[in-house]
């Protein structure tokens, strides 16, 4: 993608994400959608076999999930720490903003980490 809107109001509803963009663009996603698709190098991977993707959905899917905490990552990003999930995924915004525009941030590949 050649240009992610600025990330002007980041709110944290009972069970969405509501990410609201500098192009008017608003998006919400669910916390369950956000820890699936966790970047971090445990995570990700569990995503490229279809039945450990399948286990991951049905795991996150059968477990009350609060609302994060959630930090910047400098200009990068932004970190989301859970109560009972994964806390290591550091999410940019273009990968937010993927997740929010079409629902699969890794566009149909595996997850590559790093900035290569």
């Amino acid at each position: 993608m050649e240009h992610i809107p600025t990330l002007d109001v980041v709110e944290r509803l009972n069970s969405t994400l509501r990410l609201a963009w500098s192009d008017g663009t608003d998006h919400r996603i669910s916390y369950a959608d956000l820890q699936y698709w966790c970047p971090c190098a445990s995570c990700s991977p569990q995503r490229d076999d279809d039945n450990q993707s399948a286990e991951r959905r049905k795991r996150i899917n059968m477990k009350a999930i609060g609302k994060p905490e959630i930090e910047l990552v400098g200009r990068y990003g932004l970190k989301f720490n859970w109560q009972a999930a994964c806390t290591t995924g550091m999410w940019t915004y273009e990968r937010l903003w993927l997740l929010g525009d079409d629902g699969d941030p890794d566009q149909g590949q595996p997850y590559v980490h790093g900035p290569w």
